[in-house]
């Protein structure tokens, strides 16, 4: 499943934009994904998140890819809290 409810595991500033944060999200099972954004104002740790994995496809037909943020690695998107 590419689109899952997450919880929000831990955020950290992101080593190269003050602009930016590291989130690290997880499931019950398996190991947590990183998305890098700016999520301060909509998410805290221990939130449940909507996020669209590697290889999911939005409605609009956006494509989600593994992309490098200023280094660091990011894993899917952010969507929606739930």
């Amino acid at each position: 499943m590419s689109i899952v409810a997450m919880k929000l595991l831990s955020v950290v500033p992101h080593p190269h934009a003050d602009a930016l944060r590291v989130h690290e999200f997880g499931l019950s099972q398996g190991d947590p994904i990183v998305v890098v954004g700016n999520l301060d104002t909509l998410y805290g740790v221990g939130d449940v998140v909507a996020v669209a994995r590697v290889g999911a496809v939005l409605k609009d037909g956006t494509r989600i890819r593994r992309a490098r943020l200023r280094g660091v690695d990011s894993f899917g998107m952010a969507l929606e809290k739930v």
